[in-house]
């Protein structure tokens, strides 16, 4: 869900399909959209952490998901100044 929550603001601040947006896609919209560097690695490193999960969801103990959700606030608090 947190993917989804990060990829879904991108999508809809660049106006584009929320449904299936990719990671090589994310990082286009927010280099189009002069997003620094520093900023598109931690939403591409923070989609890559999310896939990893979802497909292997016991390496996730509650002390990651907690970092995991804060660091989905940064990032969308930092796309927000951003986008």
């Amino acid at each position: 869900a947190l993917a989804e929550t990060v990829s879904g603001f991108i999508a809809d601040r660049r106006g584009l399909p929320e449904h299936g947006i990719t990671a090589a896609e994310v990082k286009e919209a927010l280099a189009a959209a002069g997003a620094a560097p520093d900023l598109i690695a931690a939403a591409i490193d923070f989609l890559d952490r999310c896939d990893a999960v979802r497909f292997s969801p016991a390496a996730c103990a509650a002390d990651a998901m907690q970092r995991d959700l804060a660091r989905a606030e940064e990032i969308v608090a930092e796309l927000r100044r951003t986008l």
